[in-house]
């Protein structure tokens, strides 16, 4: 698009940010229109999950933990070449203490 004078391309301009305005705030509705039907369908599940009757044994089913088996952060196994390591800074340190 080619515009010979400024008054034009400024039109051209606000008339491209109003379309981009329009459309961001139809797609807002659209997500937040998603996002209420998302949270409406797991209300009525979980209404259901209640409705059921207790199991007659008394069980209750539950999921398994799920961290089980994982590493926590920062807990890491020690490998052989970092207990070398750290077994060099102690060499190193106890000789510098020596040495004072």
């Amino acid at each position: 698009m080619q515009y010979s004078d400024a008054k034009a391309r400024a039109e051209a301009k606000f008339k491209l940010r109003a379309d981009q305005e329009a459309k961001a705030s139809q797609a807002m509705r659209e997500y937040r229109a998603k996002q209420q039907a998302e949270i409406d369908r797991i209300a009525r599940l979980r209404e259901l999950r209640l409705a059921q009757p207790a199991p007659a044994d008394g069980h209750v089913v539950r999921s398994a933990p799920r961290n089980k088996g994982k590493i926590r952060a920062g807990r890491r196994p020690k490998t052989a070449r970092s207990v070398a390591y750290q077994a060099s800074l102690t060499r190193f340190s106890l000789r510098a203490k020596d040495a004072r």
